[in-house]
C-alpha cells in the first residue's frame, strides 16, 4: 500500500503540479526582469516577412523605401507588457513610438471608454483589438496617416467596437476613425 502512495506522491510532484508549478515560476520571474516600458517586437510586410532589421537600420530602410511607396508595413510593439500594432503606408511613415512614455502613463483611458470588442461586417475580430492601440482610438491622435480598413485580411463593409460598458461606437470604415 505504501508503495502506491509513493507512486502517485512522486507523479503529482513530477506530473502536472510540477508543470503549474514551472509555469507560475516563469511567470513571476518574468515580472521581476521586466524589460523597457516600451518595447519594438517587430516589423512586417504585407507578406509578413520580417523586416526589422531594415526597419531599424536607417541607411538600409531608406533604400527599402525608395522602391515600394505604396507597400503597407505593420509594427509590432508593447507598452506595460500588453501588444499592440499599426499599419501605414511607408510613403506616409507612422514614428515608433507613436506614442511618448509620458503620454501614455499620463493620459490613462478610463475604463468605460475601452474598447473591449471589435466587429468586421457583425463578426467579432479578436486580433483586432491590438490595432485600437493604447488609447482605444486606432492612434488618429497620433497620425494624420490612420490606418485603413481594405489593409486587413479579411477586410469588410462595417467596422463597430463595443466598450466595457456596451455601448457601441462605430468607425469610419475608410479612415478608422471612431465616429462620436
Amino acid at each position: 500500500m505504501t508503495l502506491n502512495i509513493k507512486k502517485v506522491i512522486r507523479s503529482l510532484i513530477l506530473g502536472e503540479v510540477f508543470d503549474k508549478v514551472r509555469w507560475v515560476w516563469k511567470k513571476v520571474k518574468k515580472i521581476g526582469e521586466r524589460d523597457a516600458p516600451i518595447k519594438l517586437i517587430g516589423v512586417y510586410d504585407m507578406s509578413g516577412k520580417g523586416i526589422t532589421n531594415k526597419y531599424l537600420n536607417e541607411r538600409k530602410w531608406t533604400e527599402y523605401v525608395k522602391d515600394r511607396p505604396t507597400e503597407i508595413v505593420e509594427v509590432r510593439w508593447e507598452y506595460d507588457m500588453r501588444k499592440f500594432r499599426y499599419k501605414y503606408k511607408i510613403s506616409k511613415p507612422i514614428k515608433f513610438p507613436p506614442y511618448s512614455l509620458e503620454d501614455l502613463r499620463k493620459n490613462r483611458i478610463e475604463t468605460r471608454n475601452k474598447i473591449m470588442m471589435i466587429k468586421v461586417d457583425r463578426k467579432e475580430m479578436k486580433g483586432m483589438i491590438e490595432y485600437a492601440g493604447p488609447k482605444h482610438n486606432f492612434y488618429e491622435d497620433a497620425t494624420e496617416n490612420v490606418m485603413k480598413l481594405e489593409w486587413f485580411e479579411p477586410f469588410g463593409n462595417e467596422i463597430s467596437c463595443t466598450t466595457y460598458t456596451g455601448k457601441t461606437i462605430k468607425v469610419d470604415n475608410e479612415a478608422m476613425r471612431i465616429l462620436l
